[in-house]
């Protein structure tokens, strides 16, 4: 078994945070979307999606040999990394510092497609103010339809709560725009922050295509919900 990347296990972990989270939970019915797929080319990057996300973060690490595995999520968010972070892949299965993780032999989905890579909009605005707000939001948001409302600068709930609160971000700067209500479950824009610092930059297009959160740490595409003000 040869090594095909040795990761600082800091990085490694940031990484796996922000991505293990958008895998689908167990039971689901499709257990390939319950995995993480890390493939690499020159680079590293770990993947993971289901049905209405996908969060993918990119560890800049030269990584000459070619690989593309599925690793559980679960299992793998459980093998505690160390200082450095051995990765080697034999008959098909990932193994962590000696470790083998369980995988799957499924085709994953081409998670490419959901990439949006034209946007009518976008802004700039503090991880920590969103994430704040999101939170206080949702207090009220999980009383209802789970969803928070994205408009003119301020996130609020959706008329299906059960109760208003709203919270104006601040910190928000509109790039390009001019951009639409959009509608999310809080808990996707939630998780899409997840160990993000600094500024994110949010993007997209009309209120029924996907959103794309881009971070310090990962890449995340969240689908809008569909909801009437």
């Amino acid at each position: 078994m040869s090594i095909i990347a040795e990761i600082d296990g800091k990085t490694w972990k940031a990484a796996l945070d922000a991505v293990y989270i958008g895998a689908a939970k167990k039971d689901n019915g499709r257990p390939v979307l319950e995995c993480i797929k890390i493939e690499a080319n020159g680079s590293l990057r770990m993947i993971a999606c289901d049905c209405y996300r996908a969060h993918i973060a990119d560890i800049p690490i030269a990584c000459e040999t070619m690989i593309e595995v599925l690793a559980n999520a679960q299992a793998l968010h459980k093998v505690k990394p160390g200082k450095t972070v051995s990765l080697s892949v034999e008959n098909g299965a990932l193994t962590i510092n000696g470790q083998v993780v369980p995988g799957c032999d499924d085709h994953y989905p081409d998670y490419q497609q959901c990439i949006p890579t034209r946007f009518a909009w976008s802004f700039i605005v503090e991880a920590e103010e969103l994430r704040q707000s999101v939170k206080f939001v949702s207090a009220i948001a999980q009383f209802g339809a789970n969803i928070v409302v994205l408009e003119d600068g301020f996130l609020s709930t959706h008329k299906l709560s059960e109760g208003y609160s709203f919270a104006l971000l601040e910190t928000m700067i509109v790039t390009s725009g001019p951009m639409p209500a959009m509608a999310f479950n809080y808990a996707y824009l939630r998780d899409a922050l997840r160990g993000e610092v600094g500024q994110v930059t949010l993007a997209g297009n009309d209120d029924t295509q996907p959103v794309l959160l881009t971070g310090q740490i990962a890449e995340r595409v969240i689908m809008p919900m569909r909801a009437e003000r």
